[in-house]
């Protein structure tokens, strides 16, 4: 009732607020330091290491677009793949900030970025995005899911809702980083679950960075047992 009478005194105030903030110091690239109000300015966004050319299934960067061989043989439980990066610098960088070291304002930045690309090379809008969860343990030692928090940005910027109690992490794995591609695969195993099944035509799973694509592949495949048809696989970047 108050803010019905009075709509600038909580909604209204919060807007201007954060106007006053970017006013006062105002959004800058992360790069260049010039302000700008998209994480990257333009001059700087042609020097990122975008994705140009990769197989439409895995996200594996190819001389031309098309389907790699290995999707041919064995295609991946999810049917394209969107990735804005290739996994150098200084994308890497601010990912390694964003999950290391405790910076989570960089996936408003690199979240921005994926959702300009996905705009642009997504063959399906999904109906709802699915961030892939971390272990409570992790969550707690972290603080927050940077898959997440990326996928609260692209959805936000492409009006997209972001269901995060879809897809639940039901096993704790440890660290990918050191593993070969054989043991990423037995340790994502059976990692994840389909907590409501049945209410999306088409979702896309969002991380932050597919590697060997052992925890895509996991989060797709448990979404794909619960009937679930129509599933992308978007990332910031792919090594």
């Amino acid at each position: 009732m108050f803010e019905t009478v009075f709509p600038w005194t909580i909604s209204g105030l919060k807007s201007m607020t954060s106007q006053l903030a970017d006013y006062i110091i105002p959004p800058r690239c992360s790069l260049c330091l010039q302000p700008c109000r998209i994480g990257f300015c333009d001059k700087c966004q042609v020097l990122l290491p975008w994705k140009v050319t990769c197989c439409s299934r895995c996200g594996v960067t190819l001389p031309a677009a098309g389907i790699c061989g290995q999707c041919q043989k064995q295609p991946p439980p999810y049917g394209e793949t969107v990735v804005a990066f290739e996994y150098l610098d200084p994308i890497a960088h601010f990912i390694h900030l964003l999950k290391y070291h405790s910076q989570p304002v960089y996936a408003t930045t690199l979240g921005t970025m994926l959702a300009i690309h996905a705009v642009k090379n997504c063959r399906v809008i999904p109906d709802a995005l699915v961030p892939i969860p971390l272990y409570n343990r992790k969550l707690r030692q972290r603080g927050y899911n940077q898959a997440e928090l990326v996928a609260d940005t692209v959805g936000r910027l492409l009006q997209i809702p972001v269901d995060k109690g879809l897809l639940q992490r039901v096993r704790n794995t440890h660290s990918q980083t050191s593993l070969e591609l054989t043991e990423r695969r037995k340790n994502m195993h059976n990692a994840f679950a389909v907590i409501a099944a049945g209410r999306y035509d088409a979702v896309a799973v969002i991380d932050d960075v597919i590697t060997s694509g052992a925890t895509m592949n996991a989060a797709c495949t448990a979404l794909k047992l619960n009937d679930y048809k129509t599933i992308s696989a978007w990332s910031i970047a792919k090594t």
